[in-house]
């Protein structure tokens, strides 16, 4: 049952991150493009703000699924040496890194909110879409690194 239980946790896990992930690197690959080609500044980040409101129930479901399936996989990883012992090993490190790495990209999903609200109203002048774009590069460059983090410490 215990193997069952972290075959589900590791898919759920592994769902959200595309869910995640795959949203902001099409908005900052696909979304973003278009609209800024269509109707530029603030009509674009105004649609660009509804895409994102649209995927936020999806957004707060892959953190919950994250919490939930992140801890169990945690605990029964036997690289896990307990709470606080962040430099124990290798997939401590790696861990603790992609784990600072995810805080930091929750802040600039946050930062990025901000910035399409202020470009969609109108407030943020004719780089708002700069703005956005640095975010959202930011974002999938960050995603793409927690990713190798992962690797890295399952091929441990």
């Amino acid at each position: 049952m215990e193997s069952l239980i972290t075959i589900v946790s590791l898919w759920l896990h592994t769902l959200a991150t595309v869910l995640m992930l795959g949203h902001y690197l099409l908005l900052g690959l696909v979304y973003v493009p278009f609209f800024e080609q269509q109707t530029g500044g603030a009509p674009a980040a105004a649609a660009l703000e509804k895409i994102s409101a649209r995927f936020m129930p999806w957004v707060l479901a892959s953190f919950v699924v994250f919490i939930a399936s992140g801890v169990y996989l945690m605990l029964v990883d036997p690289y896990y040496p307990g709470f606080g012992n962040i430099f124990a090993n290798a997939w401590t490190i790696l861990m603790s890194v992609k784990h600072l790495l995810v805080l930091a990209l929750i802040g600039l999903g946050a930062w990025l909110n901000l910035a399409l609200r202020r470009a969609a109203s109108g407030a943020a002048g004719a780089g708002s879409l700069g703005t956005v774009k640095f975010i959202l590069n930011t974002f999938n460059a960050g995603g793409a690194l927690v990713l190798l983090l992962t690797t890295i410490a399952q091929a441990q």
